[in-house]
């Protein structure tokens, strides 16, 4: 007995041609790929799609242009101060209305740790990015928290309250008041510090309603993403996974 295989074999190869999936194009934000094997993996929320694709290329980069004129002499003029990061601890003590009662700032250089207490409400000042001094250019970087007065024992309130009206009682003609604590060295020392401080409270004078705006408007933007990031957490998911051999 004797078996002919050459043409079995041949015609189990051109099967297994038939039903593998032939290549396919996609893009990845625009960019066009080949798609070797895909791999659907079922998760609890969905799918995962694992692509295999060929090594992409990846368009030339243009080059940026110039800056204006106006730009690079802002910068010019920037490149002059001195650049650092102020680093502050907000805590705003509210009353029962959850106005601001006062604010109590801390922050520290490689010496010292610094205290001052402030009549504006630093709330309205997180979302800033950058003071400008005279002689620096400051990063400012706040941690601010709100801490109601009603939840605090008397002895454990601050005593710097007595030094403060309500905020919200203060004229808006008035420019809220800070001082800091500690000995004429301490302040001769924080001097750049207070000088941004000092420009802090002089556009928290000038731009209180805009910047109480412009925080109303950043909570509901974070309240509306909050209900569409749980919207979308209980829909299902299809994600793809993008892979290739790095030559």
């Amino acid at each position: 007995m004797s078996f002919h295989l050459a043409p079995i074999l041949v015609r189990l190869v051109l099967l297994a041609c038939a039903v593998l999936p032939p290549l396919s194009a996609e893009d990845i934000a625009g960019v066009p790929v080949t798609v070797l094997s895909r791999n659907v993996v079922a998760t609890p929320r969905g799918t995962v799609t694992y692509l295999r694709i060929r090594p992409p290329t990846l368009p030339a980069r243009p080059a940026p242009p110039p800056p204006a004129p106006e730009l690079q002499a802002a910068l010019e003029r920037a490149e002059t101060k001195h650049f650092a990061v102020l680093a502050v601890t907000a805590k705003v003590y509210t009353r029962a209305d959850g106005t601001a009662a006062l604010t109590e700032l801390t922050w520290r250089d490689q010496t010292r740790t610094y205290r001052a207490w402030s009549g504006a409400d630093f709330r309205l000042l997180r979302q800033l990015n950058y003071i400008k001094t005279a002689a620096h250019r400051f990063q400012w970087f706040p941690f601010v928290d709100a801490v109601a007065l009603a939840g605090l024992a008397p002895d454990k309130q601050p005593a710097a309250l007595a030094l403060f009206p309500s905020i919200t009682e203060t004229s808006d003609n008035t420019p809220p008041d800070y001082f800091l604590e500690g000995s004429a060295e301490d302040a001769e020392a924080a001097e750049p510090a207070l000088a941004a401080l000092d420009w802090l409270h002089a556009y928290y004078h000038v731009r209180r309603a805009e910047l109480a705006a412009d925080l109303h408007r950043l909570e509901a933007e974070a309240a509306d993403q909050a209900r569409r990031q749980t919207e979308e957490a209980a829909k299902p998911r299809h994600e793809k996974v993008y892979f290739w051999k790095i030559q």
